[in-house]
């Protein structure tokens, strides 16, 4: 009787290690990425990030199209003034297709031609706050897009367009 009370508090320890093990994992939480730190451009950490996690970019001209895909925060160290996202004339400067992003402190600039934007969404629930956009054909475009808060420092043109099923 006394081993069985040994092999039951032995099982009872393993399984509340393992129990332990599997909720800590479960309960990760989120993680901050930094560039150029840890990636030397916005895409890499935006590709190597999950949902959650926060993107802090540091002062510097960026030469990308960035396009984020899941649901992270990403804002620049110290503004605008000193975080430029430059599209070098082709394609969106920055693209929010995943849902609940928030943006905050860039200038986006340098996009294509038309419908080409600085800030192109085509997700719902964003946040794109304090951002600068010039030097492009749309500013901010937002297609098929709803509940999006928009805080605009400086914005050239903003486009709206309606989803499909709206026309």
């Amino acid at each position: 009787m006394n081993k069985d009370i040994k092999y039951l508090v032995f099982g009872m320890c393993v399984a509340f290690v393992l129990l332990c093990a599997f909720v800590g994992v479960a309960l990760a939480s989120a993680t901050t990425i930094y560039v150029p730190d840890n990636y030397a451009k916005i895409q890499w950490a935006v590709d190597n990030a999950s949902a959650g996690d926060t993107i802090i970019v540091s002062d510097g001209t960026y030469y990308e199209n960035i396009k984020v895909d899941r649901q992270l925060t990403i804002k620049s160290e110290n503004g605008s003034a000193n975080c430029i996202v430059d599209g070098g004339g082709s394609g969106d400067a920055i693209t929010l297709s995943a849902s609940g992003v928030t943006l905050e402190r860039f200038e986006a600039r340098d996009s294509g031609g038309w419908p080409d934007a600085g800030i192109k969404v085509i997700s719902n629930n964003n946040v794109i706050k304090n951002n600068n956009v010039g030097n492009n054909s749309n500013g901010i475009s937002l297609y098929s897009s709803s509940n999006n808060a928009i805080i605009i420092v400086s914005c050239k043109t903003l486009s709206i367009i309606p989803s499909h099923s709206a026309l």
